[in-house]
C-alpha cells in the first residue's frame, strides 16, 4: 500500500452516521438493526403477557418460569447479540476502507458539553481543535497513530530576532 496523499474530514451526526469531507455519507444498516429492534420488542411483551397470565408478579415468576418463558428469554438475548455484531462488523469495515484510503484523518473534537442548552460548563481554551490520525502504509497491518502537523524549526526558530 503506497501513500497517496489523500485527506479526509469526518463528522458525526444525527441523520448520517458518519460525514466525509468529500461528501460521502456512511450510515449503519439501520433497516436491519429496526427489524431486530421490532423482533426483540415482540418477544419481550409475550414474555411480560406471559407473566400477566400466570396472576404472579415478575420475581415470583422468575423463581421457577416456564421452559417457554427461558427459550424466550435465551432468544432475546440473541437478538441483542447480533444487533451489537452488527454494529461492530460495521464500524470495522468503516475503519479499515477509512485507513486504506486515506493517508490523513481528521476529527473535530468539539466541546458538547457547552454546546446543550442544559449545561453551563466552563469553556475550554480551545473549544474547537481537530484530531489528525496519520496512517501508517509502511506496514502491512493497517495502523493509525495521532498526528498533529506541527512548524519546521528552521522556519520558526529566530525569525524574529536581528543579528546583533
Amino acid at each position: 500500500m503506497s501513500a497517496t496523499g489523500a485527506m479526509v474530514g469526518l463528522d458525526r451526526g444525527c441523520a448520517h452516521t458518519l460525514a466525509t469531507s468529500d461528501n460521502r455519507f456512511l450510515d449503519l444498516p439501520k433497516q436491519r438493526l429496526e427489524r431486530i429492534d421490532r423482533e426483540i420488542r415482540r418477544r419481550q411483551k409475550a414474555q411480560a403477557r406471559r407473566v400477566n397470565m400466570s396472576g404472579k408478579t415478575v420475581r415470583e415468576y422468575r423463581r421457577n418460569p416456564s421452559r417457554t418463558y427461558e427459550r424466550t428469554g435465551r432468544e432475546i438475548s440473541r437478538l441483542y447479540a447480533k444487533a451489537h455484531r452488527i454494529i461492530d462488523d460495521w464500524q470495522h469495515k468503516t475503519t479499515s476502507m477509512l485507513v486504506h484510503d486515506y493517508d490523513l484523518i481528521a476529527l473535530e473534537d468539539l466541546n458538547l458539553q457547552g454546546m446543550s442548552r442544559k449545561s453551563k460548563a466552563k469553556p475550554r481554551p480551545q473549544t474547537d481543535r481537530a484530531r489528525f490520525y496519520r496512517t501508517d502504509s509502511r506496514r502491512n497491518v493497517d495502523s493509525t497513530a495521532a498526528y498533529a502537523p506541527q512548524a519546521s524549526p528552521e522556519s520558526s526558530a529566530n525569525s524574529n530576532t536581528r543579528p546583533g
